[in-house]
C-alpha cells in the first residue's frame, strides 16, 4: 500500500484548499488502526482523539481503552 506522507498531501494541488493543509495541521494515522473492524480500532480512535482534542484525551484514557480490550 502507498503510505501517504505530509509532504505528499501538501504537494497534491487539490488538497491546498483544505485549511489543515494551509495551516500545517496534517497528521498521519496508521491505517491499520482505523481501517479494519478490530479492537485496534480503539487505538485509532485514541490517536485521532489526541490530535483533535488534546485536553480531553489524556493518557489515562489509554488505560480505559486497554481495559476495554480485555
Amino acid at each position: 500500500m502507498n503510505q501517504p506522507t505530509v509532504e505528499l498531501i501538501k504537494a497534491e494541488s487539490g488538497f491546498r484548499a483544505i485549511r489543515a493543509v494551509q495551516t500545517g495541521q496534517v497528521h498521519i494515522i496508521d491505517e491499520r488502526l482505523v481501517s479494519r473492524p478490530t479492537l485496534r480500532l480503539l487505538d485509532g480512535i485514541f490517536e485521532i482523539g489526541k490530535i483533535l482534542y488534546p485536553d480531553d484525551f489524556p493518557e489515562k484514557a489509554r488505560k480505559i481503552i486497554e481495559e476495554a480490550k480485555d
